[in-house]
């Protein structure tokens, strides 16, 4: 892309560009070895990025949200935006709905950073029991719920801009930021759910034996979510209004152990495709649910096993673990195998 924008300039540009790399932040380290037509195109597009000029065309400075003749260099523009100021994407690290969309915007290379909020943060205590602290993600939608998207060119809800509170702005709904992020990325892609009906199957009864393995666990897994004592509280009274046992859970350890091993070896048969692992210290491939590639119903799988790292002496088929580590390295994610807990 920086070599595109440079075609865009002329030599006399571009020479004295150079006579003046000494002075810019990309200029390589004194005895670094760098290619002059390397150097020119990287320098190029920082400046035309920052300056947000139109090269030749005579306009006026390009801003997130300007319309001009070619959707396509609108596109490319904002995504260079991005690389510059990265979007924010606001989460809970244990949340499986924001790691839906942290693998499309990870997965997708889509420039991007985390806000992780304390899990307690924007819960009102009167009325949670006393539960809950401070605004947390409140000011962005008005509502305590992640993850949301915000950064130039994101797109809020119509309710948001109705909305008679004074609001930041910024796409929340984990499928939404995802649809978004299938639609603006410039390299890969993830194909549509299919619907396939043993995933949906799968996923509904690893709900019911998940749950007693990482409520227990993903409280002492040591993330910015329970960074204070009250983050801790809140999520424990929640469980409680849930109806659930923690204790009661954390003795069944060997029961849901038991019932989650042929489930994991199911999604080992499920997995019916693998695909090439690329931009990363990866190499080869890692297997996906179908033969075509990732799709969102790897999506909708992965997290799940993410979350499960945190838990200690499961038994895990070698391709689904495979498949749940190299997927999320790819994807910028770090597991919690590293604190999995009894």
């Amino acid at each position: 892309r920086g070599g595109a924008m440079l075609s865009a300039l002329s030599l006399p540009l571009v020479a004295s560009m150079l006579l003046s790399a000494s002075r810019l932040s990309c200029a390589p380290a004194r005895g670094a070895r760098v290619r002059v037509a390397r150097l020119a195109a990287d320098w190029t597009e920082q400046q035309l990025a920052s300056s947000w000029e139109r090269a030749g065309k005579g306009r006026s400075l390009w801003r997130p949200g300007t319309k001009t003749d070619s959707p396509a260099t609108d596109a490319r523009l904002l995504f260079t935006t991005w690389k510059l100021n990265p979007l924010e994407l606001h989460i809970y690290d244990h949340c499986p709905f924001c790691m839906r969309a942290r693998l499309v915007l990870g997965l997708l290379k889509i420039p991007h950073k985390y806000v992780v909020y304390g899990y307690g943060a924007g819960a009102d205590p009167e009325k949670c029991d006393g539960n809950g602290y401070g605004e947390g993600p409140l000011p962005l939608v008005g509502k305590k719920a992640l993850p949301i998207l915000t950064g130039a060119g994101i797109p809020s809800p119509k309710w948001v801009h109705d909305s008679p509170q004074v609001l930041k702005g910024g796409l929340p709904e984990s499928l939404d930021i995802c649809s978004f992020g299938g639609g603006v990325a410039m390299d890969g892609k993830i194909a549509p759910a299919t619907g396939r009906e043993e995933v949906k199957d799968w996923l509904s009864r690893m709900d019911t034996v998940t749950g007693p393995l990482l409520k227990p666990r993903l409280i002492k897994m040591p993330i910015a979510d329970w960074a204070d004592k009250r983050d801790v509280d809140y999520a424990l009274w929640r469980y409680q209004k849930m109806g659930v046992d923690i204790k009661a859970a954390e003795a069944e350890t060997d029961v849901w152990l038991k019932g989650l091993t042929p489930l994991l070896k199911e999604l080992d048969e499920m997995l019916l495709g693998e695909y090439q692992l690329s931009g990363s210290n990866e190499e080869g491939s890692t297997p996906c649910l179908h033969p075509w590639g990732l799709s969102m119903d790897d999506i909708m799988v992965l997290p799940v096993l993410r979350n499960l790292s945190c838990v200690k002496g499961i038994e895990w088929p070698e391709r689904v673990l495979a498949y749940m580590q190299k997927t999320c390295r790819q994807a910028g994610i770090t597991t919690y195998e590293e604190h999995a807990c009894q």
